[in-house]
């Protein structure tokens, strides 16, 4: 689906039959996560808009339909937080977690679930410094320094309006950076925030980079394990030799 989703708006006939494959297997499994489902939807929309059709009147995806129209409403009440808290501040704010990296990766606000974000002032100066984490999963609106990332933060970070207002939003590279392997599966919304920073990103070269941000980080390997622990680290052309590979699944079994 985020193979699909990049060339949406160009799609081929064999795309709108995978976007409408997919959409089906997510509506008829009822343990299938809301933010599949609703991504789903989203994709299958796009890609019969971008070709001037109207979905096939036989397709029943309501539950698909709903789950987007929930992520929808609580992604629009968490923009409409922010901007009330970034209107009128002139300096850069950079947007951290999972609204901000969906928004890099995808285009839209409302595509990932959200709960909150950490609102990074760019040129606060002070000591303090976001934790080398996953894509947060936080509660609410938190304001934070850059710390000693201020410089990588603003090298890879790209303005975006937002309600009329601009913020920075993580690009592809240091999406992957932040992220971290422990306690993510492929059913969770930071695997398919992961997986389409990690497809955005594709060459060798933001790779090198995306090493260099999470070595800052303080957790140089975690990108490249969940990369292997979701599967997807041949198909992205990763050389992840074999030696290190064990060590990264040594890690998995002592970590449980």
């Amino acid at each position: 689906m985020v193979e699909l989703w990049t060339h949406r708006e160009e799609p081929e006939t064999a795309d709108i039959r995978r976007a409408l494959h997919a959409a089906r297997v997510l509506e008829n499994d009822p343990s299938s996560p809301t933010h599949l489902r609703a991504f789903a939807w989203h994709l299958a929309v796009e890609i019969h808009k971008a070709v001037g059709w109207d979905l096939p009147t036989d397709l029943s995806l309501a539950s698909c339909r709903a789950a987007a129209a929930s992520i929808s409403h609580a992604s629009s009440l968490l923009v409409s937080d922010i901007s009330e808290q970034v209107h009128g501040v002139s300096n850069p704010v950079l947007l951290l977690g999972a609204l901000g990296a969906g928004r890099s990766i995808f285009g839209r606000w409302d595509l990932v679930p959200a709960s909150g974000a950490v609102l990074v002032a760019l040129d606060l100066e002070g000591k303090g410094q976001l934790s080398a984490t996953n894509l947060p999963a936080i509660h609410g609106i938190r304001w934070a320094s850059p710390g000693h990332m201020r410089e990588i933060y603003e090298e890879h970070a790209t303005a975006v309006a937002l309600n009329g207002d601009q913020v920075m939003v993580p690009d592809p590279e240091l999406v992957i950076a932040r992220s971290v392997s422990r306690g993510i599966g492929p059913e969770d919304p930071e695997a398919l925030i992961f997986c389409g920073a990690a497809f955005a990103a594709g060459s060798d070269d933001d790779w090198t980079e995306v090493t260099h941000i999470a070595t800052a980080l303080g957790h140089r390997d975690s990108p490249f394990e969940l990369a292997v622990q979701l599967g997807i680290d041949r198909r992205l052309g990763l050389e992840v030799g074999r030696a290190r590979r064990s060590m990264m699944a040594l890690r998995r079994l002592i970590r449980r």
